[in-house]
């Protein structure tokens, strides 16, 4: 919840952001964006909350559907390796144990920088390498825990594909939309009328 003035700043900084946002950045700000969007609010009065997405909406980036795909897909991938990062740190206990100590003072500089480097590839390990270290030992893993896994993926996906509905619902669908499907129906209906008057 912001003050008046801290809201108008940061809606500015985010229009500006998105206006400048280079064809090179494959729409990164905008991604960047969404979930600030949402979060920054300010109070109009009692009851009344004006998100920062209401300032935000006429941006083309929210029309590219190609966008929404990369933004989607890029969370889910986020959130399947936050998954599987547990693992990985489980797997680093055993990583150093298997590693060999320095044979000399001289080489424990080197020794530590090997293993720190073992040990940070296995936590910043892409998505599709998770997916296949994880068909690799699939059939090593007990039934009940392939279910589990199978259970936290399928969640994972559902509740981003939520997450983006909602995200799309506020930034493509303008607040006024009511007022102006009711100004074009009338102006339909008062068209309908005088081409009938006229026949």
């Amino acid at each position: 919840m912001l003050e008046h003035q801290q809201f108008d700043l940061v809606v500015r900084l985010m229009n500006c952001a998105l206006q400048d946002d280079s064809s090179m950045d494959e729409h990164g700000v905008a991604a960047a964006l969404l979930p600030l969007a949402t979060i920054f609010c300010r109070k109009l009065c009692t009851g009344i909350i004006q998100f920062a997405y209401t300032c935000i909406q006429e941006h083309a980036v929210w029309a590219n559907q190609q966008f929404w795909e990369a933004a989607f897909y890029q969370d889910v991938q986020k959130d399947v390796k936050a998954l599987y990062a547990a693992r990985a740190e489980n797997l680093a206990p055993r990583l150093n144990s298997e590693l060999l100590s320095p044979t000399s003072p001289r080489d424990n500089k080197d020794f530590t920088w090997h293993r720190r480097s073992i040990l940070t590839r296995a936590q910043e390990a892409t998505a599709l390498e998770i997916a296949a270290e994880q068909m690799r030992i699939w059939n090593s893993i007990d039934p009940e825990k392939q279910k589990e896994l199978i259970t936290c993926e399928e969640n994972t996906m559902y509740s981003q594909a939520i997450h983006y509905a909602n995200r799309m619902v506020y930034l493509l669908i303008p607040l006024d939309m009511g007022h102006k499907a009711s100004k074009q129906d009338l102006f339909d209906d008062e068209r309908a009328s005088n081409s009938i008057a006229n026949r």
